[in-house]
């Protein structure tokens, strides 16, 4: 899957999850977004803010699935916007979009934004559909990596962590 920075991932399915090589030992976001939709618009502070933040723990990979915006064009959205993770023209990720909408089992419809969260083995952790907070999604990963540092099973970390809307 390449990205519009030049970056090529690597990913395989796994049974509960996704192995994106380069992003192994990592949280993942998984993002389907539209540069139309204005509720992901304004998510991007936050999700530049959390990659930031958490850099040595978690990648954001972001799928633009609203346009057919040309691979240079979604890079020089990014530019614009110092968005500081990966994204993914949709052009490029057809058939990607496609299993993700099989493999979700009608939990997605194609509404955005919708997220998908991975922990650091690749194993499916939950799905979101629309906003997010950015102090619950902070709660997340925290959560996630103290446990997943404990040997343990981070999907626990889901369900004690909120959607809500709040920040």
């Amino acid at each position: 899957l390449p990205t519009v920075d030049g970056k090529k991932l690597h990913l395989k399915d796994l049974k509960n999850g996704l192995d994106i090589e380069e992003y192994r030992g990592k949280i993942i976001f998984l993002e389907f977004w539209g540069t139309l939709c204005p509720i992901c618009l304004q998510s991007i502070p936050d999700y530049v803010e959390l990659q930031a933040k958490y850099r040595d723990i978690l990648a954001i990979v972001s799928i633009e699935t609203q346009t057919a915006q040309s691979r240079e064009a979604l890079r020089q959205f990014a530019l614009k916007r110092k968005i500081n993770y990966d994204m993914v023209a949709f052009n490029d990720a057809v058939d990607f979009v496609e299993h993700i909408a099989m493999r979700t089992k009608n939990e997605w419809e194609g509404m955005l934004p919708f997220l998908i969260i991975f922990d650091q083995d690749g194993n499916f952790i939950t799905m979101r559909a629309g906003p997010l907070s950015k102090t619950n999604l902070g709660k997340l990963i925290e959560e996630m990596d103290r446990i997943y540092k404990k040997g343990e099973s981070p999907s626990s970390a889901a369900k004690n962590s909120g959607s809500g809307k709040e920040d």
